[in-house]
């Protein structure tokens, strides 16, 4: 009789134990939906000044990979270093390695050298989106004179990016995601709902 009464309890508890964490995520969801801006467009209480970066129209049609044209010094240093440097990890014993990098670098230059960019400060506003701060415009220098990349000089960009994504994807492999924490408490109830009808069963 009272292993009768333990598993009608279970059978009431488990659909309220669900339905319970079903409207914690949904509580938890709709709770973004009415949220209003903590600081409206004219509010300007609490922000320092922010200095943003456009980029010219023109440029970001020139190819798909525009973003590599803007890079300033440092940056193409940078990029040039890295692709240097993981090159010599991707082909450690090829003979031919250090003439692949300085051809694929040669040609990363070129365009570089073929597309330069320029930039202009100018005050932004007193709102947002720059709360006071300077409003840099990034475009093609006056020299530029075509300002579509050829399929050749996209293929170097796309060649050196895939280069560096493969040996960033070897040294950071994938790890399963995380299940949601109600995802977690629901499972462990269900578990602890076959295991006392594995009991009662048993008795």
């Amino acid at each position: 009789m009272k292993t009768d009464r333990v598993g009608v309890i279970l059978f009431v508890l488990l659909p309220v134990f669900v339905l319970v964490v079903v409207l914690m995520i949904a509580l938890a969801s709709a709770g973004n939906d009415g949220m209003e801006r903590a600081y409206p467009e004219n509010d300007t209480v609490g922000f320092v000044p922010v200095d943003i970066i456009v980029i010219d129209p023109l440029i970001k049609a020139s190819s798909p990979h525009f973003d590599f044209l803007v890079l300033d010094a440092e940056g193409k240093k940078n990029y040039l270093d890295d692709l240097s440097a993981d090159i010599d990890l991707l082909y450690p014993t090829d003979t031919k390695k250090e003439e692949k990098i300085a051809g694929l670098v040669a040609r990363l230059n070129a365009i570089w050298t073929k597309y330069p960019v320029v930039s202009e400060t100018r005050p932004g506003s007193t709102g947002y989106p720059t709360y006071g701060g300077s409003e840099i415009t990034i475009r093609f220098a006056p020299s530029v004179t075509s300002m579509r990349l050829t399929d050749d000089e996209n293929a170097a960009i796309r060649e050196s990016a895939a280069i560096m994504n493969e040996v960033y994807v070897k040294s950071h492999p994938t790890q399963p995601a995380p299940l949601p924490f109600s995802l977690v408490i629901l499972a462990i109830g269900c578990i602890l709902f076959i295991t006392a009808i594995h009991k009662k069963r048993r008795k």
